[in-house]
């Protein structure tokens, strides 16, 4: 009995570590993703604002 219930909490063990481990790897994702998404929104309204007012885009 103590061997199935040593069995059991390594096992239990693992399994929280790997879940850990790819919420760890999901968060990554998502702060990844949210830069890449502020950064063109960024590059997109620079773009829209110089298509707007090109005399601001003199660069003499």
């Amino acid at each position: 009995m103590k061997f199935v219930l040593t069995l059991f909490i390594i096992g239990s063990c693992l399994f929280w570590i790997a879940q850990r481990r790819a919420q760890q790897r999901a968060d990554k994702q998502r702060q990844a993703l949210e830069k890449m998404a502020q950064v063109y929104a960024q590059k997109q309204f620079q773009a829209e604002t110089d298509a707007l007012n090109p005399h601001l885009n003199n660069k003499n």
